[in-house]
């Protein structure tokens, strides 16, 4: 019984001062109830060994007893990997649009600077979002998790999968949204790289008029998207939501597109690329998330029209 005394020690060094006699007891009756098993009770020490190597390793059986606080629990992986995977595609973006602007302010342009400057910047980014995400989940799990409470009345009706809300589909709205907040107010987060333009480069007098009022709405969309995380099914009053949302994006970003001028360059700035093409750029993507929404809208009018075809 020697080995089972060592094994038994060894799980204990691994558990909480409180636990580790009653594990001890615990794991004892247990391990003696099979070795009572092993060879009508007259086990050699290589079977007790196979007895407690299929049992486990001692840090191994020791979490069973005393689970450690994990910053992401197993179960809540694959949402912690999905946002973490769009914390990095926003990451990346914003670092590209902010390498970019250094360069257009700089006056002169060396490849082997820009990509060292954005491998740098963009793994500064990367971790900041890795440890503000891994913070957020490890706070999440801090909390005592209520018992599930959620209304089987509440799920929608058989054969419409169309219904329910994918958890990508949710996460990336936010990360949209979070994006386009990031550029609205681009002059507070990269307050280094404006700085280089003096007065020579200025965002247009009219999107800043626009900027307050799109980032309430831009706002209001998060906070829809993070109540989804609760019920992620489409109701007639969601999609009607969406729908007002759709339809002022399609105004605002249609609106923007139409702009002549998105960047303002004055006579001193210093590009290697033409402003007719910086802006033409700009209004094209501006165009293109026009039509995004716009699409949008279509297909939520549909969903809302099905809806109520069914009641």
């Amino acid at each position: 019984m020697n080995l089972i005394d060592r094994y038994i020690f060894a799980v204990q060094q691994y558990t909480p001062a409180a636990q580790q006699q009653s594990v001890a007891d615990d794991l004892r009756d247990h391990l003696e109830n099979e070795v009572d098993a092993l060879s009508d009770g007259q086990p050699t020490e290589q079977e007790v060994a196979g007895l407690l190597r299929r049992f486990g390793s001692p840090e191994q059986v020791a979490q069973r007893y005393a689970p450690r606080p994990q910053p992401v629990k197993p179960e809540q992986m694959p949402k912690y990997m999905l946002v973490l995977r769009y914390v990095i595609a926003i990451a990346f973006g914003l670092t590209l649009i902010k390498s970019y602007f250094t360069v257009i302010a700089s006056e002169s342009f060396h490849l082997s600077q820009f990509i060292s400057q954005f491998i740098v910047r963009f793994i500064d980014l990367g971790l900041f979002g890795f440890a503000v995400v891994t913070l957020i989940f490890w706070a999440l799990n801090l909390r005592p998790q209520p018992q599930d409470q959620w209304d089987p009345q509440s799920l929608p009706e058989a054969g419409r999968p169309w219904q329910r809300i994918s958890l990508s589909d949710i996460v990336s709205d936010i990360a949209e949204g979070i994006f386009i907040l990031l550029l609205l107010w681009y002059n507070v987060w990269g307050p280094e790289v404006l700085s280089a333009y003096n007065d020579s480069v200025m965002i247009a007098p009219a999107l800043a008029d626009w900027r307050i009022g799109l980032s309430v709405l831009v706002v209001v969309a998060i906070a829809k998207q993070i109540w989804l995380l609760r019920t992620p099914y489409w109701t007639a009053r969601l999609l009607r939501i969406n729908l007002f949302i759709s339809a002022i994006y399609v105004v605002v970003f249609g609106y923007l597109a139409s702009l002549s001028e998105f960047i303002i360059f004055g006579s001193q700035a210093t590009l290697w690329l033409s402003p007719d093409w910086i802006n033409q750029l700009i209004r094209g993507l501006l165009a293109l998330v026009a039509v995004i929404y716009l699409v949008k809208i279509v297909r939520d009018g549909r969903r809302l029209w099905l809806l109520r075809q069914s009641t």
